[in-house]
């Protein structure tokens, strides 16, 4: 495994070569609807990417789509003001590139939360193989429905599958980044978001901690030295801080979609997949 809790794939750094990109003209998202008949199988090609979404917290000024934040660990919520501050809880997520089996074969992007990443992670625990790598295998997915409740659940498939020799080509001249799918709000763009927020809706009515609290800009300027981001040092800033952009990922139909409960967060005390 690397520093980054993600998968070591070992990959040979050899002489670098100019990339040849293929253009992409599908939906890059596998977006897993619930069916009970028939699993999702898919090939997992990449290391994942670890952040935290904001589902429902800035609705009431009219952000319905989830919204991705700078901060993941809990040493790093002073990088969102809507968890430091407000106590609202961004759920964990998990993005990485699969091969999807049940669309020709197409890179796609898989997006979810715990429940299906823990299981990748698990997985490579125990067969010390990184699902990521030559030696992976392929896996199913099921996501069923029952009433209002959606489960998620993988099962790796019982042999390899090592990547074909058009597979490896195409993730060598990789046509998907990532970091730019998965597009982080920058510090100063949740505490302008959070600020917005009507005043009764500042801080989680949920939370043991700042439930019934009342906004008083006088202790806020206090604490943070400013209502407003004109000056980059209202925001406590992190070395750990992840690449940001002004843009948010409109792919708000992908995965679990929760609320920013306090209490509903993660599964187990060290859930980082891999």
């Amino acid at each position: 495994m690397t520093d980054n809790n993600e998968f070591d794939i070992g990959e040979d750094v050899g002489k670098p070569q100019a990339k040849k990109y293929v253009k992409i003209e599908y939906d890059i998202f596998l977006r897993c609807k619930p069916r009970n008949d028939k699993p999702y199988k898919i090939r997992i090609a990449s290391n994942p990417r670890n952040f935290r979404s904001h589902w429902n917290t800035f609705t009431p000024i009219g952000i319905h789509a989830p919204v991705k934040i700078p901060a993941y660990s809990y040493d790093e919520k002073p990088l969102d003001m809507a968890w430091n501050e407000g106590d609202y809880m961004p759920q964990k997520r998990h993005a990485c590139l699969v091969f999807d089996r049940d669309d020709n074969n197409r890179l796609k992007v898989l997006e979810s939360g715990d429940s299906l990443f823990v299981a990748f992670g698990n997985w490579y625990k125990s067969m010390k193989v990184s699902p990521a790598g030559p030696q992976g295998t392929d896996w199913f997915v099921w996501v069923k429905k029952d009433g209002n409740h959606i489960t998620y659940s993988a099962i790796a498939d019982q042999k390899p599958s090592p990547f074909t020799e058009a597979e490896q080509a195409l993730l060598d001249n990789c046509p998907i980044d990532l970091s730019k799918v998965i597009k982080i709000r920058t510090p100063e763009e949740i505490k302008e978001l959070w600020m917005k927020l009507p005043d009764d809706k500042k801080y989680n009515p949920k939370s043991k901690y700042k439930s019934g609290q009342k906004f008083d800009a006088k202790e806020f300027e206090k604490k943070y030295g400013s209502t407003s981001n004109n000056n980059s040092s209202d925001t406590p800033q992190s070395s750990t801080q992840p690449s940001a952009s002004a843009s948010i990922n409109n792919n708000d139909d992908v995965g679990e979609q929760q609320d920013d409960d306090f209490n509903n967060d993660d599964i187990g005390d060290d859930n980082v997949p891999f």
